[in-house]
This record gives C-alpha cells, structure tokens and sequence, in this order.
C-alpha cells in the first residue's frame, strides 16, 4: 500500500468548527487492494485537544452473523419519512461526558445518544433539540419501496474490542432522479470511546444538501462542532472522516480511502 502526503484545505464552516486531526487513519476495505490517497485535512478557528485518531481494531464478522435491520424498504405510504427507531448496542457509546448503550436513529441520518427524538427540521448546527448527537449526513430522506434501501446494524470483534456499524442506504429528496441512493456506515469501537468513523460510500450532493458535525448535550450554549453545511464537494464519494466526539473536538478526512 502506497501512502501519498497529506494535503491540508480550509473549510468554511458555522458557529462553532474543529481543528481536524492530520495523522493518518486505519481504514478497511470491501476490496483486495486498498490504495491510500492524499489526505484532505479541514482547519478552524477553535482551539482543539489531543488528537482523536487511534489504531482501529480489525474485527471479523463471521458468515453466520447477519446485520439487523432497523428500517426495511416495506413502507409503500410515508417511505419511513422523518422517522426514528432505537437500537442496543453491547456496549457503552461516548459522547462528550455521556455514555449510553442505546442509540436513537433518525431515517434523515440524526444520530441521538440514548431514548430522545430525532429533529425532524435539518438545520445548521447546533440543533434546536439539544443532546448528544452524531450527524453523519443529515439531510430530508426516503426508504424507498422495494428498493434495497433501508437502515442496518451489526456488532463484530470480541470484547474488548468490539465494533458497532450502522449502514445507512438511503434515497435523499434532494435526488429527484431518485437513482442511486445515498450510501454511508457510521461505526463506534469498544476501546475508542467519544469518536466515531464515517465511511460514504455515495452521497448525492456530497455535502451540498446535508449538515455534518456533532453536538453534546449542552449544543444550545455552544458545544457542538459543524464539519459543514450546505456545502458541495466535502464529503466526495469514498471518503473517510474520523470525529472526536468531545469539547474542541476534531474532524479528520481522507479522500478516496477505500
């Protein structure tokens, strides 16, 4: 595997931004061949603690395990519009200062610390419901009908390090053609607590019609950090971001990852 050298880039982002992480990240890939691209790194104006990248587990899943699934393609009238649904996860997730074992799961990718509502109006961040949150590419969603689409999870590894994958496959309003739904995995690691990985495999507006970021509990008073929103051309297909779910977190990416 050939490694390039990093790029940096600034992005322009709300109220409250993170500076991002330049190490490198540990990256899998459903191919033979992975080959590591120049990392695209985004710069803000918060001071940021210690680095949140870590070595990431290798986990295996075996052929018996099979994800769950949390929203199916079955919904002929509303296309799972604007709806949420819990999952348990064998083990602690951290954000900021909380922990919780249940995670909240908006079809419009809002991802909530514990048994609370999802917001139903995308915005910039922080969102007006408060509470811990992860939003991996928040944006109005459908599930079509016999389509494919939908929402899974899967637990793999052994304690203690243990892998939880969300797969998102999800149709977004903004893709009137309704051609290729967008295609994203969020994963929580056992032994890296407060930090997330996002995999986006395809998305429509790569950022054009999405929020990106995460909030604490107390967003409303200023802790949360926006990656971006409404902005074309941040997350292209094939990216990888790391979030440092914390005060002053941080943001790594890395282009063409996988």
């Amino acid at each position: 595997m050939t490694t390039e050298p990093s790029t940096t880039e600034s992005v322009d982002s709300s109220s409250s931004e993170a500076t991002v992480s330049t190490e490198p990240a540990s990256s899998s890939s459903d191919s033979d061949t992975t080959t590591s691209e120049p990392t695209t790194t985004t710069s803000a104006e918060v001071t940021t603690t210690d680095e949140t990248t870590s070595d990431i587990p290798t986990t295996t899943t075996s052929a018996e395990e099979q994800p769950t699934v949390l929203f199916a393609d079955d919904d002929a009238q509303t296309f799972h519009r604007g709806q949420d649904r819990t999952l348990l996860s064998p083990f602690q997730i951290s954000m900021y200062t909380s922990s919780s074992q249940v995670l909240t799961i908006s079809v419009n990718g809002d991802i909530r610390l514990g048994t609370v509502p999802t917001d139903p109006t995308r915005d910039d961040l922080p969102s007006e419901y408060g509470g811990n949150a992860v939003f991996p590419y928040w944006t109005e969603n459908a599930i079509l009908p016999n389509s494919g689409q939908g929402i899974t999870y899967i637990t793999s590894g052994q304690v203690p390090e243990r892998t939880l994958l969300i797969d998102f496959k999800v149709m977004p309003d903004s893709n009137i053609a309704q051609d290729q739904p967008d295609h994203y995995t969020v994963s929580f690691f056992e032994q890296l607590p407060q930090y997330c990985q996002v995999r986006y495999y395809h998305t429509h507006g790569t950022g054009e019609d999405a929020t990106i970021g995460f909030q604490g509990l107390f967003a409303l008073t200023g802790q949360y950090r926006q990656y971006s929103y409404n902005s074309p051309g941040t997350v292209p297909d094939r990216t990888l971001m790391e979030m440092g779910l914390q005060d002053a977190g941080t943001f790594y990416t890395e282009e063409d990852a996988f």
